[in-house]
């Protein structure tokens, strides 16, 4: 047994034990973040007040961010993606920390904010133009400059 799988394995024991619930190992998280994406899907036209869409000319991966304010606070996210599982999981991270924030909260967030969850195990993507960061960050300026309807 590997000492990561060894140590979600007493994670799991531990909560079994105490009754107590904990964050679960970052590698089940990433796997959980990839395989069941949180917000992961189209937005029906004219729904959005921003939409962006990323490319990555390297690979030819893309990602589209479609997001909802109401109230002067991110009401709705959605995204999609052909990139890889790390992406997919970045992006799933990055829209469950978003919601709910202002768009002045949520142009605080960091790589590190949405990438902290996975405790080091999810490589950092900074020079990626698919950073889940970069792609909020696009469509957060996008909505200041025109609020518009997509």
């Amino acid at each position: 047994m590997d000492e990561q799988h060894y140590d979600c394995v007493l994670n799991r024991k531990f909560i079994e034990d105490s009754d107590q619930t904990a964050p679960a190992c970052a590698a089940e998280l990433i796997k959980d973040h990839a395989e069941n994406p949180r917000n992961f899907g189209d937005m029906c036209e004219g729904l959005a007040d921003v939409y962006v869409l990323a490319k990555d000319p390297a690979c030819g991966d893309i990602a589209e961010l479609w997001i909802i304010v109401e109230e002067g606070k991110i009401f709705a996210m959605r995204f999609q993606s052909n990139g890889c599982k790390s992406t997919v999981a970045e992006f799933s991270m990055m829209t469950t920390l978003a919601i709910d924030k202002t768009i002045e909260e949520a142009k605080t967030l960091t790589e590190e904010d949405i990438l902290a969850p996975f405790e080091g195990l999810l490589g950092k993507q900074h020079d990626c133009p698919l950073s889940s960061i970069k792609v909020l960050r696009a469509a957060l300026e996008e909505y200041e400059k025109t609020g518009r309807k997509y």
